[in-house]
């Protein structure tokens, strides 16, 4: 599960061109994309140190199963 929160906007194509390269990058962990769940959250108030975004994004991984421990990340 990769969950993306955004302080910006995410059209249709940008969160497309988004949910590709996250089952890209999925492949580090040893993972298929078949089996990859994606979140994305945007236009969201998120706060640094106190101070409101006016662009930023948080992501979140988290992984059922196990990960090779041996593999460079």
């Amino acid at each position: 599960m990769i969950k993306v929160e955004t302080t910006v906007s995410l059209p249709e194509e940008k969160r497309n061109v988004l949910k590709a390269e996250l089952g890209k990058a999925i492949s580090i962990l040893d993972k298929p994309e078949s089996y990859l769940m994606i979140n994305l959250v945007d236009q969201q108030d998120l706060y640094f140190g106190g101070n409101k975004l006016d662009k930023g994004a948080f992501v979140e991984v988290k992984v059922l199963g196990s990960v090779d421990a041996g593999k460079s990340v």
